[in-house]
């Protein structure tokens, strides 16, 4: 039988984007897969080039309003 790990929830933040692989100058940020549960107001705020953001496979429970704004959803 295989092992399973259990994920901690990770709470994106300004203070860990940069270290889950968003660069500031970024334009595209891949943050799949990275059992992200909440995403703080301000985690953008150093970001100002942003303009593709994925999401995808994580355990989400809301989005900032300030967020949810600027959303453009792809279905891939």
């Amino acid at each position: 039988m295989g092992k399973s790990f259990a994920q901690t929830p990770v709470v994106l933040s300004k203070d860990n984007i940069v270290s889950m692989g968003c660069a500031t100058d970024n334009i595209s940020c891949n943050l799949s897969n990275k059992w992200i549960t909440n995403i703080e107001n301000d985690a953008f705020v150093n970001h100002i080039q942003l303009q593709t953001l994925d999401l995808s496979f994580n355990k989400l429970n809301s989005l900032p309003e300030n967020i949810v704004q600027l959303i453009n959803l792809q279905d891939n």
